[in-house]
């Protein structure tokens, strides 16, 4: 049993409830119904009760060109578009625990996968949610999947607004994500489409095709900038649940806080070294005209 049946039985009942309560004892035939009715019910829960954490869900609606109102969908565009999601999600879902290569084979990508769960018109929406088996693994929310939607919804949001905004946003992306957001928006941007994203009760929706495309200039590789490069210094400080250290760059003095790239090991010595000279290989990422964000790929005590 999914979420949606049974937040609809749990309605059901308690209308059932609330009929029982006014309607007269004499009407014997009436009651029996209703009485007989909300046994079967209480059955359903009974036999199919909810599990321990239920699985992330989310709807993503389009509208545009591609959507028949009152018919449905462009079967090329709804296909293509929802292979890209999914992969969008599979990607961030992955990469939260691991760096992600740009190629090949994504590991245990069998764990970070998404179902379509329903579907309806109007603007068309598919109902989706993650995978039932993979979501009893993770038993306290939020799972790597509820965790990637989120993440998507924060991105598309960003990049519609300035670049320090979308910098922040995918300061920790990797870029095998963020080519599979800009395949699935270069499919909305290609067939003059626009979607929204819905999940916990928040949802962020494009207003028009050209905010689409827009977004999708914004999220190009020709926009955001990357380099790697080395930095002589010293470390001030390392903080392990956020990943986050700073660093004084010994050529300008500026200080540098910068993440510490998940593959990196050894990152717990750090503290261990501080005001030590120390060099290190960074990813700087810009967005446009934005402030560069570090990520250490590599230190070594000097």
């Amino acid at each position: 049993m999914n979420k949606h049946r049974f937040d609809r039985l749990q309605t059901e009942l308690v209308a059932l409830d609330d009929l029982l309560k006014i309607v007269p004892e004499e009407a014997v035939i009436d009651r029996i119904s209703l009485e007989e009715r909300r046994s079967r019910i209480e059955q359903k829960l009974e036999h199919d009760p909810p599990p321990p954490r239920w699985p992330s869900a989310a709807r993503i609606t389009f509208n545009g060109l591609p959507v028949a109102s009152n018919q449905g969908i462009n079967a090329t565009f709804g296909g293509d578009a929802m292979r890209f999601f999914g992969k969008l999600i599979t990607s961030l879902a992955a990469s939260q625990g691991t760096t992600l290569g740009e190629r090949g084979v994504i590991p245990n990508q069998e764990n970070y996968q998404i179902v379509i769960t329903g579907t309806s018109l109007g603007s068309f929406s598919f109902d989706i949610e993650e995978v039932s088996d993979q979501q009893s693994s993770y038993l306290e929310a939020p799972s790597p999947v509820e965790e990637a939607i989120k993440k998507a919804k924060e991105i598309m949001r960003s990049s519609t607004l300035e670049p320090e905004a979308l910098a922040e946003a995918i300061e920790e992306t990797d870029n095998r994500a963020l080519n599979d957001l800009r395949g699935f928006m270069g499919v909305l941007a290609e067939h003059e489409a626009i979607c929204s994203l819905s999940s916990d009760g928040d949802t962020f929706g494009f207003d028009s095709v050209s905010q689409v495309q827009t977004a999708l200039s914004n999220l190009s590789q020709d926009n955001v900038i990357e380099e790697e490069i080395d930095i002589r210094g010293r470390f001030q400080g390392y903080l392990p649940k956020g990943r986050r250290t700073e660093f004084v760059d010994s050529s300008t003095r500026e200080v540098i806080s910068a993440l510490v790239d998940r593959a990196l090991s050894g990152a717990e010595r750090i503290n261990r070294v501080l005001d030590q000279d120390a060099s290190i290989r960074a990813r700087t990422r810009r967005v446009g005209s934005s402030n560069p964000r570090y990520t250490i790929l590599h230190f070594e005590i000097e």
